[in-house]
């Protein structure tokens, strides 16, 4: 990493919430909060360029997060985005990575769970707890390397929108949905997202 910090917006329509975190990320050597929003609708046009981590709650009036992270995608298709909900990870880590997020954090979790996520969303990698990955990616899939190399490493970079993928392989996105079904047989994955979190296991 560079000398410069590394950058987080905050989106959360508690007040007191985006102070903590505020305090928190501050306190992280190398890391630094740029600006915040109380609502996904405020957050959209006050996103500064060259963000690395836009953080945002799950729940929120109007606009949740979820939404939030697709409009974001459209936009900035490798702007790495976690979630942070109060709400189980179990119920809504799956859909918050089906929208393009980058990782799922409960927000009572240890300080240091937070500076780990940010570090490793900002590295193009995907963010969940041990229990997510295993519910997710029950067996591990042996790794072929004559298995489409060249989709592997466009999945293993930020989670983005099928339109985002297909423009960093400079290909339709019929084509894409092609090749996908084809590596997804060839490991006996499930679902678009189980091949990109293969992609992501070291």
């Amino acid at each position: 990493m560079s000398g410069r910090s590394r950058t987080v917006f905050l989106v959360d329509d508690h007040p007191v919430v985006r102070m903590g975190l505020v305090h928190l990320i501050g306190a992280m050597p190398g890391w630094e909060v740029v600006g915040q929003a109380g609502s996904a609708e405020d957050a959209i046009d006050a996103l500064p360029a060259g963000l690395d981590v836009l953080v945002t709650d799950l729940r929120m009036n109007g606009l949740d997060g979820l939404a939030l992270t697709r409009l974001v995608k459209v936009s900035r298709p490798d702007l790495p985005v976690l979630v942070l909900s109060s709400f189980d990870e179990g119920l809504f880590a799956e859909q918050s990575l089906d929208a393009g997020a980058s990782g799922f954090l409960m927000k009572d979790a240890e300080p240091e769970l937070l500076r780990e996520a940010l570090e490793c969303v900002a590295e193009g990698g995907i963010h969940l707890s041990d229990s997510m990955w295993s519910q997710l990616v029950p067996q591990v899939p042996a790794r072929d390397a004559s298995v489409d190399p060249e989709l592997f490493e466009a999945l293993a970079g930020v989670p983005t929108s099928d339109q985002g993928l297909a423009m960093r392989l400079g290909i339709s996105a019929m084509e894409l949905r092609t090749r996908r079904r084809a590596a997804m047989r060839a490991l006996d994955l499930r679902s678009d997202l189980q091949l990109t979190l293969a992609a992501h296991l070291p």
